[in-house]
């Protein structure tokens, strides 16, 4: 922002906008430009639930539906590029941080004991709201739009990590079962949305409805001294919770689906396809080719109230040929753990082939091969363990996976690193149906 000499700007952000603005102004003291600064519900003292995102790697409470979509074909597009979905969240989205709260918000499940979060380690420590500060300059600029509609996430409250969190690296201080909360926006906390020494004003508002409601763009009008009367606010954003299905393909080549009532559905110019309200059923998904063929990376996801599930399908196509897939949906996810577990042991045959069909010395593709034959070991009886309903052996037989998978990961980092991609697409599956698998 360089605004003309002399002139002052009035700067209006909306949650992490609201920081944006905030620390515009603290970097700038002497030279900001800005006459006013209006915050709407913008988490000056961070928020609980970011915890889950940073520390576990779930985006499902932090987000509604519209950004979480975009959020997670970014990390099904480049998270394969870490280690763990961990990993990708803190290099992909570092900002989380400075979400975190300055405040103690979590506390162990069994006692109720609080955990100080001065005692939480550094890297899972919101450093920048705690160091910035409150100036004066800031609170005589700062005005507050609160929301105060309902429950809000005050408390996490957690258990220690199990084997399998602990492989995958995540839930490092402890994994959330619960939560209690307190009055806010039902994201943001209406005491983290305010500041002691500047302007306040309480809407029984939702997050959203702070921005998008015509109460909410109204509070912002008459802060600024703008006569309301006779204005009207049309908004079409919507973020109600839905079973959304996704469908992107990253390459040039054509994409359609056929729902289960055989209704043909075309991609944007994107080559993305959002179907809201999906129906129960399977889902023809076709690549068809243009040109001269080639590769192609096929992102699926299914964004459900409960949890989102992600898969791609990474492949190769000849001039006029058609690849087709199969995607049962099912909005109550009792099969969603099957599909996973399909995916995974077709995932490892594919990548067994591959293995086989490189030319790289014979040590390390017998060394590899076994590494992947004892993960398909642990998987393959995964499907008729469900069908049969023993949740319990399951998981088990998910956790070995897993740490085979790792050591397959860690011999391959050394010896093949061709087959890394692969590996961790499939321990980011298994992850998905350990996670599926636990609620």
């Amino acid at each position: 922002i360089d605004p003309p000499e002399g002139v002052e700007i009035n700067l209006i952000g909306h949650s992490l906008g609201g920081l944006v603005g905030r620390a515009y102004i603290q970097e700038n003291p002497s030279n900001h430009g800005v006459n006013n600064l209006i915050t709407l519900g913008s988490p000056h003292k961070g928020a609980p639930q970011v915890y889950k995102a940073w520390e576990g790697a779930d985006l499902h409470d932090l987000m509604a539906q519209p950004w979480r979509l975009l959020a997670e074909l970014l990390l099904a597009a480049r998270g394969r590029d870490y280690s763990t979905r961990v990993e990708a969240i803190r290099n992909l989205a570092p900002v989380l941080r400075d979400l975190l709260p300055i405040f103690d918000y979590l506390k162990w499940n069994s006692s109720s004991e609080t955990i100080p979060e001065t005692s939480l380690p550094e890297n899972s420590r919101n450093l920048w709201l705690t160091n910035i500060g409150v100036p004066s300059y800031l609170l005589e600029l700062l005005s507050t739009v609160v929301g105060t509609i309902g429950d809000t996430p005050r408390w996490l409250r957690l258990v220690p990590r199990d084997r399998t969190d602990e492989i995958l690296d995540r839930w490092q201080i402890g994994k959330p079962v619960g939560q209690e909360n307190a009055n806010g926006d039902r994201t943001i906390l209406a005491d983290s949305a305010q500041l002691e020494g500047a302007d306040v004003f309480s809407l029984p508002l939702d997050h959203g409805g702070l921005v998008q409601s015509q109460e909410g763009i109204n509070a912002i009008l008459n802060i600024l001294g703008i006569e309301t009367e006779g204005l009207s606010l049309t908004t079409a954003l919507s973020a109600t919770e839905t079973q959304t299905l996704v469908f992107a393909l990253t390459t040039l080549d054509n994409l359609q689906v056929t729902d289960p009532n055989g209704q043909l559905i075309l991609p944007d110019e994107d080559n993305i396809i959002v179907i809201p309200e999906a129906l129960d059923g399977e889902y023809k998904v076709e690549v068809l080719s243009e040109g001269s063929g080639g590769s192609y990376n096929l992102l699926i996801g299914q964004l459900t109230q409960k949890q989102d599930i992600w898969s791609s399908y990474q492949d190769s196509i000849g001039s006029g040929e058609t690849d087709t897939y199969a995607v049962p949906v099912d909005n109550t996810l009792t099969t969603t753990d099957s599909y996973l577990a399909n995916l995974i042991n077709l995932k490892l045959k594919n990548l067994l082939n591959k293995i086989r069909q490189q030319k790289i010395n014979p040590l390390i593709k017998a060394k590899l091969t076994s590494k992947a034959l004892k993960i398909l070991g642990q998987t393959k009886p995964i499907p008729i363990l469900l069908n049969l309903e023993k949740d319990k052996l399951t998981q088990k037989f998910v956790q070995r996976a897993i740490e085979e998978t790792i050591n397959a990961i860690d011999y391959a980092e050394k010896f093949n690193p061709a087959s890394l991609p692969s590996l961790r697409e499939i321990l980011d599956l298994l992850g998905q149906l350990h996670q599926l698998l636990e609620d």
